[in-house]
């Protein structure tokens, strides 16, 4: 999803190296195209739901449920504010997966990984 004023930065980066006439209609052009983004932008996608949870652990819980490779697994999640603590028992194959994706969820400062490696 682009931002609006992503977009006019864009124009204005492009634009400055041009005439004053050139910025004035790249920056017209902008207007237009942040216009049309808009309308076209949904106010709710697929993951709007339990992707989107409210604290950091459900979102790993939920990204976990979500992921082909660890949905098998019985993996639990605990945490307070930003640090979440993995346990249970994972193959050594996806055990760096599991941690690597707990470590890139939105929210989790750290990741205590007390799984179990087969």
């Amino acid at each position: 999803m682009t931002h609006p004023k992503c977009a006019m930065l864009l124009l204005a980066l492009l634009a400055a190296g041009c005439e004053r006439e050139d910025g004035e209609r790249l920056t017209r052009v902008g207007w237009k195209v942040t216009e049309k983004m808009e309308g076209a932008i949904p106010e709710h996608t697929p993951f709007d739901g339990p992707l989107l949870a409210s604290s950091p652990e459900m979102r790993v819980q939920n990204r976990f449920r979500a992921d082909k490779y660890l949905a098998p697994w019985a993996l639990t999640v605990t945490g307070s504010g930003g640090t979440v603590t993995l346990s249970g028992s994972i193959s050594e194959d996806y055990h760096d997966w599991a941690v690597n994706l707990a470590k890139s969820t939105l929210g989790v400062e750290e990741v205590t990984d007390s799984l179990t490696i087969r």
